[in-house]
This record gives structure tokens, C-alpha cells and sequence, in this order.
């Protein structure tokens, strides 16, 4: 988007709102959040583009598309797809692998785990990498869903580099049971069920519990691939399926690592007491757990003999090896988080009250890896990856309304994560329980000390100006004192002697970082509302980027990719500014429109050291700077009191703008950011019917370890294509308690990649009650 298509946009913003509405749009009802400024305030009324998803039939405010129940939601992608700020691949839909290492994010072009993820104001990444394991969210518990994209460190610190979304909880009103059952048919076929109690007894206590369990089958969609060249040793074999890699280059596919089934569990406890009107609390405790298993891989070559497991292969004049372990997986794995949270707020005098909450949360992940050439693809040697981590957050924060136009905040926070990582020999790699020797240890701790402050002003509140009925300014900082310190080492063991020992311990660093932002909310009309903000954010290296390896599976060839870790890596830092509008019509049309652009700088990044063999090598590094600049746009028409139809798109363009260290990633796009997206859809409702239709589009991504963008080639294993998805779901109430819902995704049963094949065709069918 060039500065004269901008210029443009705005001449016809402003032509539109100098023509007024034939009669005034009757007001939908609006609701509080408090993501975008840590205080309740209307939605129409947010210094930001919020969008906000709710359960049950609500209608509300700007933003809202549909209702969490018009999604077949079993994770929080799934609830989300059409918040135009959001992409989401992988894990954070209900229909693939669970863990946070298995997909991936983006929010505003800001990619990775630079965002802030929490469930009733308690952040959920991890203290190991900050990425999410969004399966932990219990989806049947959800009230409500704030999505507040933009740089938001002056008010929720370094992780909210890219934005925030807050998961808010049902909260106990009366007494009421839940449940609901339900079964997948497709590709892939799985069940779920989960129930729900909450109560509100006289006496100012409440409870609320909810269980949750999913079952998946899961499907093939990890192939084998190998590089042939032409040649004509090795042993004669038939089967082989041309095609090429993610960056063009001719490659045979050789078989599958079969499907990959998995468990979830999931449960929470949380208990409320109200001292009075003025003085309430709050406790619980969650914990969640999934585990993914392996199956037997399929071969598609063959020889004489039959399958062809090992050696050299030739296939009509193609040559290349084959390894039984070329068929493995990394699987068994799983991973655990148990998380206990309190929160208080009372008021201590007419229009001051006084809040906060603190948070721990003990997370474990584990899976099993291979030791090429001494493993086989059900047993021999091996090692185990374990990374226990926590997290510990606490906040306090005041909140007074001093004079008529000044309502201000002022709060602090203390957030400490760790990391005690180790990788086990095991002399059975697909059995967890057969350690034998440590032969990696990576610790780490680091701790964030903030102060906040914001102050809202209200200037012309009381003036009675025309074409003033709302105008409020925020101003607002954050201080944040951050510190690191960790260490690893590594050590030959019996079976592998080969590895390199070292032992290194880094020193304590520390960085400060002021983030300022200002905004504003105009609304002349009743029926326009005005906003624009400008701010720094900053995001801090993890644990995980300072002092711990990463591995992950690569195709092209077979093997493993090892990214380093640089306990020197400095702190992204981004300067940002948004300018939107929203428009409430007579034609009983709301149109949100959004600009805005960021400027990072040390952007960590993976800079390629060896590529194309079996064992790859990245380093975590800082590349220089970069630039994101788009539009979000949506719309949404109610036809009829039955029918509402919206249309929502995004564009944005992301760019390496500078990088010494690697010059050829200058113009290179960032990863897990789409270019172009939009969907468009309806929802009906009439009587005891309701139905949602939505078609989404999704376009091409680069993966976060494609610097150099190679990945062109679309259709093949190992690439991210762009997609076209079409979704629905009808749902009948039998009666006022109890209803059944048929839901299919991806109807047309597209065929897409995203590394791995992603899930086909699904129909769901449920089972929900309450009383």
C-alpha cells in the first residue's frame, strides 16, 4: 500500500463522514472489556481495533463476528478465524497435533511468541520459549475472547510485543450444569467430551469446574522424501512417487511415518467469594495434558525381496539411500501444565479500587529423538528432550477516578520464568522410562520488575460540544527491568561418544526499556467512532533463544535441524501506529477499517549456517531491522432480524529492511505472515435453527526457517500453500435444554500443506445440554 493509496483511503473516510445517515442506527448492546486498557471500558468506546468473540447468541458491539457455538471450536484458532489481525497454522486448531512446538502465529505481521496469550489476565506462554500450547484452553469454558492487536508493552510488558488476547472464563451466576459429547468422521476421526458446573450460592461463594477429554485418530500427512540423482547403483526398486521439494529442486517421495494419534485432558477448579459488593476474590487451579503416540510408517518401495528398509536404491535410473530411521518420528511426546491463580479487588474509597492477582504455573514437555545409525524405527538407543519450566506472575494495580477528566492507573508487576532442560540417553528411544545417562543440561532464569502507569483524560466531557460525543485521550508508560541468567553443558556419553564436551556459564545481564504509548478515541456521530495510538513495544530474548538447543524434523534430506543458542541476543524492539474507523450505518451495517505500521529492530531471526545435509544447522540471531505496514478491514451486514452476513480481509506487507550479519535476507518477507487473507460468511437463526457458513482464504507463508524465502513451490510436502477453506455448522434445539449440531470443515476436502498435509474433510456431530 503505497502513501497515495493511504491518502486516498482517507479522502473517502472523510467524504463518508461529512455525509450523515439518513436517521440514526438503533444501538446494539455493548459490553466492558478492560484488555485494551486494564479497566473496564465500552467496547464502541476502545482506543484500539478490538474484536471480540462471546459465547452464546449475543450480539455485541463492534468487532463481533459470530458466537463461539456457531464455530466447531475444540481449540482457540478454531473460534478465531475470522479476527482479521490473527493467522494461525498448526496446533492452535482443534483438528491437529497439540504443543507449543507444533504450529504457528502471527498477529499484526508479528510472528512467533511475541504476543500475549492469558486466560482471565494471566499469561499462558511458557517460561521456556513463550510460545503457547494452545490445547490447554478449554473452550466449553469460554465466555468471552478479547483480541486487541497493536503494541500494547506500555500496559502488559515485553510479551505483548504483537498484541494481546485474553481468554475470559464463564463466571458463576446461578446454578447451571453442562455437557456435551461428540464424534469426528473424516480425515481425521476423533471424539470428545467434556462437562461443566457452576454455582452461585447466598452466601457469596461460588464454584465453577469444568473436564474436558478429546480423542484423535489422526491421519498421514508426514511423508518420507528423498533427493535421487541420476545413476544406476544400488538395488532395483519400484514405487517411488516423483515430486519435487519446497524450493523446486526434483525429489521422490519413498513412504509415510504413519498417523500420529493423541490424547487431551483437561480440567480447571476455580472458586469465587464476593466479601461484599465492594471486596471480591478469587482462586483455582488447572491443569492439562496431552500425549501423542506413533503408528506403524508405510513403505512405498520395494524390492525382489519385498519392502526395501536400508542401503542404496535405484528406481528407473534414480539413485538414493535409504535408512530405516528415515521412517521415525519424534513421537511419543507430551506435555503437562498445572497452574494455580488468585485474584482480589476492592475499594478503598469512592472512585479508587485497588486489584491483583498472582499466578504460578509448573510446565513439563518431552519427546523422543533418534541417534542415527544406532536406532531402528520401533527400539535401539536413543534420547529423551525434557524441559520442565515455570512461571511465576504478580501484579498490583490502582485504579482512581481523580477530578471529572483524569481516570488513572498506576501498577506493578514481578514475572520470573525458569528452565532446567536436560536430554537423556535411553536405551530404548521410544520408551521414556529407559534413561540412562544425561549427556545435555541447559538452565536458565530470568526475571521482569515493571511499573505502568495511564491516565485517561476526558477534556471536553463537560463542554456539550457538537460533534463531540466522545473524545478521550490515554496517555500511558511502562518501565521494565529485565534479567537473565543461565548455563549449559554437554557430555560424551557411552552412546555417543562423538559429542563435543563443554561446559559454559553466563554471567548475569540485565536491560531496561521505557515503552510509551498515546492514544486517542473521537466520536463525533452516533453512528462513527474515531481512533488512533502510537507506541514502543519490546520483546525480551527467551530462555530457550539464550541458552538452550532446539531441534526439528526436515525433509529434503531426511534428518534433524539444530538451531544454537546465543546467550548474548539483544532485545526486539518495535516502534508502532494504528489509525481506524468504524461505522455503524442506518442500513444496519458495521464497517471496521484499521491502518497501521510497525518498524522493529533486532528482530531474532534463524540465520542458516549449513543447510541441505542430514544434520542442518540455524543460530538464533538478531537481523537488523524490519518493517510491517497493512490494512484490516471488516464488514458485517444484518440483511434481516434472521441473517447477518460480514466479510473480513487483512493485508499486510512484511520486509527485512536491513541485516549486516546476512545481506541476502534484505527484501525477504517474514515468517508465519500471510500477505493477503479474507473470509466472508453469514449466520442464520430462526426458531429452534441456527446455521454459519463462512469460505476462507489464506495466503502463501514462508516457515520461520525459510530466511531466504526458498519455499516457493506449492502442492508438495514441506511447503505452506495458500488455502481456501469452506466451514459450517447447523444446529437444532430439541428443547430449551438440550441441542444437537452437525459441523463440517474443509467441506471441499482441499488438499493443502503447511509443512505437513493438513486435516481433509470432517464432519462433526454433538450432543450439547444445560440446565
Amino acid at each position: 500500500m503505497t502513501r497515495n493509496h493511504l491518502l486516498r483511503s482517507a479522502g473517502a473516510l472523510a467524504l463518508l463522514f461529512l455525509s450523515p445517515p439518513l436517521r440514526a442506527q438503533e444501538e446494539l448492546p455493548d459490553i466492558d472489556i478492560s484488555s485494551a486498557t486494564r479497566t473496564p471500558v465500552k467496547l464502541q468506546e476502545a482506543p484500539a481495533a478490538v474484536d471480540v468473540a462471546v459465547s452464546g447468541d449475543e450480539k455485541m458491539g463492534k468487532g463481533t463476528m459470530l458466537t463461539i457455538e456457531q464455530h466447531n471450536a475444540r481449540r482457540l484458532a478454531d473460534a478465531l478465524t475470522e479476527s482479521p489481525s490473527l493467522f494461525f497454522r498448526g496446533s492452535a486448531f482443534g483438528n491437529t497435533t497439540p504443543g507449543s512446538g507444533q504450529g504457528g502465529f502471527s498477529m499484526r505481521g508479528i510472528a512467533g511468541s511475541r504476543s500475549r496469550i492469558m486466560i482471565d489476565g494471566q499469561t499462558i506462554n511458557s517460561g521456556y520459549s513463550n510460545s503457547v500450547n494452545w490445547s490447554s484452553i478449554m473452550m466449553n469454558d469460554v465466555e468471552r475472547i478479547e483480541v486487541v492487536p497493536g503494541a500494547f508493552s506500555a500496559l502488559w510488558g515485553g510479551d505483548a510485543m504483537g498484541g494481546v488476547v485474553n481468554v475470559i472464563s464463564k463466571r458463576p451466576t446461578k446454578r447451571e450444569f453442562s455437557g456435551e459429547a461428540g464424534v469426528t468422521a473424516g480425515s481425521p476421526v476423533s471424539y470428545f467430551a467434556n462437562v461443566g458446573y457452576r454455582d452461585r450460592f447466598d452466601n457469596g461463594l461460588g464454584i465453577a469446574v469444568a473436564l474436558g477429554h478429546i480423542g484423535n485418530h489422526s491421519f498421514i500427512g508426514d511423508f518420507v522424501t528423498k533427493t535421487a540423482v541420476a545413476g544406476a547403483s544400488g538395488t532395483p526398486v519400484i514405487g517411488a512417487i516423483p515430486t519435487t521439494d519446497q524450493n523446486g529442486n526434483p525429489s521422490i517421495i519413498i513412504g509415510d511415518k504413519g498417523r500420529r494419534p493423541w490424547d487431551q485432558q483437561n480440567g480447571n477448579l476455580r472458586l469465587y467469594y464476593d466479601y461484599s459488593a465492594d471486596t471480591k476474590f478469587n482462586v483455582g487451579m488447572s491443569y492439562d495434558r496431552y500425549h501423542t503416540y506413533y503408528t506403524n510408517n508405510n513403505n512405498y518401495i520395494a524390492g525382489a525381496g519385498g519392502s526395501f528398509l536400508s542401503g542404496t536404491a535405484n528406481d528407473a535410473g534414480l539413485q538414493f539411500s535409504v535408512a530405516r530411521t528415515d521412517f521415525a518420528t519424534l513421537q511419543p511426546s507430551e506435555e503437562t501444565s498445572l497452574r494455580g491463580f488468585g485474584r482480589f479487588e476492592t475499594k478503598i474509597a469512592d472512585g479508587v479500587t485497588l486489584e491483583g492477582d498472582i499466578g504460578y504455573a509448573t510446565l513439563t514437555n518431552w519427546y523422543v529423538n533418534y541417534i542415527s545409525g544406532k536406532s531402528y524405527y520401533d527400539g535401539g538407543v536413543g534420547q529423551i528432550s525434557t524441559s520442565p519450566n515455570t512461571r511465576l506472575n504478580t501484579s498490583m494495580q490502582l485504579h482512581a477516578q481523580i477530578g471529572d477528566f483524569n481516570d488513572v492507573i498506576l501498577g506493578g508487576s514481578f514475572e520470573q520464568s525458569t528452565l532446567a532442560r536436560h536430554n537423556d540417553d535411553t536405551y530404548s528411544w521410544r520408551n521414556p522410562d529407559t534413561r540412562v545417562a544425561t549427556s545435555y543440561t541447559a538452565n536458565g532464569e530470568s526475571t521482569m520488575t515493571s511499573v505502568y502507569f495511564q491516565d485517561k483524560v476526558t477534556p471536553l466531557k463537560s463542554f456539550g460540544l457538537p460533534y463531540v460525543r466522545t473524545f478521550d485521550l490515554y496517555f500511558g508508560g511502562r518501565y521494565d527491568m529485565w534479567e537473565a541468567h543461565g548455563s549449559n553443558s554437554q557430555t560424551p556419553t557411552a552412546y555417543q561418544p562423538t559429542l563435543l564436551a563443554f561446559s559454559q556459564d553466563n554471567p548475569l545481564r540485565q536491560e531496561n526499556s521505557f515503552s510509551p504509548k498515546f492514544s486517542a478515541v473521537y466520536e463525533p456521530l452516533e453512528w462513527v467512532t474515531l481512533h488512533g495510538s502510537v507506541g514502543t513495544a519490546f520483546h525480551p530474548p527467551s530462555l530457550n533463544q539464550l541458552y538452550s538447543r532446539a531441534f526439528t524434523t526436515k525433509t529434503g534430506p531426511v534428518g534433524v535441524r539444530t538451531t544454537e543458542a546465543d546467550p548474548n541476543l539483544k532485545s526486539e524492539k518495535l516502534f508502532g501506529w494504528e489509525i481506524g474507523a468504524n461505522f455503524r450505518l442506518p442500513t444496519r451495517t458495521k464497517i471496521q477499517a484499521t491502518y497501521f505500521e510497525n518498524d522493529l529492530r533486532d528482530l531474532i531471526y534463524q540465520q542458516v549456517i549449513v543447510q541441505g545435509t542430514a544434520n542442518d544447522v540455524n543460530r538464533n540471531v538478531n537481523v537488523g531491522r524490519a518493517y510491517v505496514h497493512g490494512i484490516e478491514a471488516t464488514v458485517r451486514q444484518e440483511v434481516t432480524e434472521e441473517l447477518a452476513l460480514f466479510g473480513v480481509v487483512t493485508r499486510q506487507d512484511t520486509r527485512v529492511t536491513k541485516n549486516d550479519a546476512q545481506s541476502s535476507m534484505v527484501g525477504k518477507v517474514l515468517g508465519d505472515v500471510p500477505r493477503t487473507s479474507f473470509a466472508l460468511g453469514g449466520e442464520w437463526k430462526w426458531r429452534e435453527w441456527s446455521a454459519s457458513a463462512q469460505v476462507k482464504y489464506t495466503g502463501k507463508i514462508f516457515g520461520n526457517s525459510d530466511t531466504l524465502n526458498q519455499g516457493v513451490t506449492n502442492g508438495v510436502f514441506g511447503t505452506y500453500d495458500p488455502y481456501t477453506l469452506v466451514n459450517a455448522k447447523i444446529s437444532y434445539k430439541i428443547d430449551e435444554n438440550v441441542t444437537f449440531s452437525v459441523a463440517g470443515n474443509n467441506l471441499l476436502n482441499q488438499r493443502y500443506y503447511q509443512y505437513y498435509l493438513q486435516p481433509g474433510l470432517t464432519i462433526t456431530s454433538s450432543l450439547s445440554v444445560r440446565y
